[in-house]
């Protein structure tokens, strides 16, 4: 049986120069990330909490942006299909998409909802407080069939559906999604959200945490054993070609009704997790749009989100990063038991 390593040894120049030809559809609930950094030095005397002394913010993709903004920036064409509200931060957030050259025709501005922002506090690089701004409202009727009709005629090599439960990804907008992989004989590959994966039928792969895979199969997934037992009740109950479970610093597991592989995590000193499954999400799927089979593009999306989680705050991976990440894991991989890799 192929090891996942194995399935991209010798071929990562020609994959990567493939990901400049591959047009990825990434459809979602849209999100700017707002870091406001400082020093707390002392205790409010209003409450026991630290008062911080902000000396800067940044603004960042988030959410399925995020997911486009990992695709852009390993060098994919990238459309986003979504909601932002008629407000400061909904235009700031199509500058951002612009300056990231992601192309913005299928996002919709839609009335009556507020831009979705996350706004984390930061002291001394450790996170204090995050506040979330936010409409998780389902979409109006009209602008369900508005940002379906957006995705009909789009040309693409694969499907991206980011689902973080903020009212973008209805069952209309999954199935326009899902339909338009069909129809362009593409991959599309969910990252989903809560327990009902059954709306996610006819995907091509789903890709849930540990907790979301528990939450949905009402198993335990924390093991390889578990996580495999888990994603094959998945299998069958979304009827998708692939699962993956990503269990954080335990690994990852890429499950198939005929094989299963389980991966070690590759994050040597982890900072900060925020937004490494929209990472290894965009990896995965852009080497699958490149042809990659489905045991080298979980290898390389490992890669891909081992190296976000070392960096600070939400990050994106190039593929002059990657590259090397990818030969590094290959000595690592030198140094495991064969058993680790093999298919069970």
């Amino acid at each position: 049986m192929v090891r996942p390593n194995e399935a991209i040894d010798g071929h990562w120049p020609a994959l990567a120069s493939a990901f400049a030809e591959q047009r990825i559809l990434v459809v979602g609930d849209l999100m700017v990330d707002r870091t406001v950094t400082g020093h707390a030095r002392r205790l409010s005397p209003e409450a026991p909490v630290p008062v911080l002394s902000a000396e800067d913010e940044s603004y960042s993709l988030g959410g399925a942006a995020n997911v486009a903004h990992n695709l852009a920036s390993l060098g994919a064409r990238v459309r986003l299909a979504g909601v932002v509200g008629p407000d400061d931060e909904g235009w700031r957030f199509l500058d951002l998409c612009r300056a990231a050259s992601i192309e913005t025709s299928a996002v919709l501005v839609c009335e009556g909802r507020s831009t979705t922002v996350k706004t984390r506090f930061v002291a001394h690089a450790q996170q204090v407080l995050r506040v979330d701004s936010e409409t998780a409202a389902p979409l109006a009727p009209a602008e369900e069939r508005d940002l379906v009709a957006r995705l009909a005629g789009e040309r693409v090599d694969a499907v991206i559906v980011s689902d973080y439960a903020k009212g973008v990804v209805t069952g209309g907008v999954i199935a326009g999604a899902i339909e338009l992989a069909r129809r362009r004989e593409a991959p599309c590959v969910v990252d989903p959200k809560g327990a009902r994966f059954a709306r996610y039928a006819g995907c091509t792969v789903i890709t849930p945490n540990a907790d979301e895979a528990e939450a949905a199969s009402g198993l335990p997934a924390r093991t390889d054993a578990e996580s495999e037992v888990a994603a094959r009740t998945l299998l069958e109950a979304v009827g998708c070609e692939a699962v993956v479970i990503t269990r954080g610093g335990l690994g990852l597991s890429l499950v198939t009704p005929q094989e299963a592989w389980h991966l070690p995590a590759q994050a040597r000193d982890v900072f900060d997790v925020a937004g490494a499954g929209d990472t290894l999400v965009a990896a995965f799927t852009l080497a699958l749009a490149a042809g990659a089979a489905l045991p080298g593009a979980v290898a390389l999306a490992n890669a891909a989100a081992g190296l976000v989680v070392q960096a600070r705050g939400v990050a994106v991976v190039t593929p002059e990063e990657l590259g090397p990440a990818l030969a590094a894991d290959e000595l690592e991989r030198s140094r495991t038991p064969v058993g680790r890799w093999e298919t069970r």
